[in-house]
Order: C-alpha cells, then structure tokens, then sequence
C-alpha cells in the first residue's frame, strides 16, 4: 500500500480521480483480453481524470502504479498475479 500511496501527492485532494487511475491499471493489465467490455466506460473516464487533475502523461502514470501495484504483491508473496487475478 505504501507503494501506491506516494503517487496521492499527484492528485491534490481529488481521491476519486486517484482510484480511477488505479481502476484504469489494473484494467489494461490484467483484463486486456476483455478490454471490448470496458473499453468505452475507460475512455470516459481517462477524459473525466483529464479534465479533474493536472496530469500530463497518464499512461505514463498508470504503467507507474501498476509497477507499484505488483511491488506490493510480489512483497505479500501471493501468485495471484501469475493467475491474472488479483487478491
């Protein structure tokens, strides 16, 4: 969790916009192959993180998190990421 908390600071106060884009990772990571599913909610919501935070590289950003979001699994030593399902 700690791994993920440091990149808060680039979302001001906006907790929502900071969850979207962690949503957004773990989506293209692991649920690429269903992406027709979600593709469009996706899009929408990049526009609405777009419009509420002051991000300029969000893909950038997201490959960051979802970085840190397997540092954290990997510590917790789960296989649950080899199974393409998060724990």
């Amino acid at each position: 969790m700690e791994e993920l908390l440091r990149f808060r600071s680039k979302f001001d106060e906006n907790s929502d916009a900071f969850m979207t884009v962690i949503v957004l990772a773990i989506l293209n990571a692991f649920f690429s192959s269903e992406k027709t599913k979600w593709s469009l909610i996706a899009k929408k919501a990049v526009s609405w993180v777009k419009t509420h935070t002051k991000i300029d590289n969000l893909e950038l950003l997201q490959e960051e998190i979802l970085n840190a979001v397997i540092k954290e699994h990997t510590n917790k030593k789960c296989n649950c990421l080899e199974e393409n399902n998060l724990c």
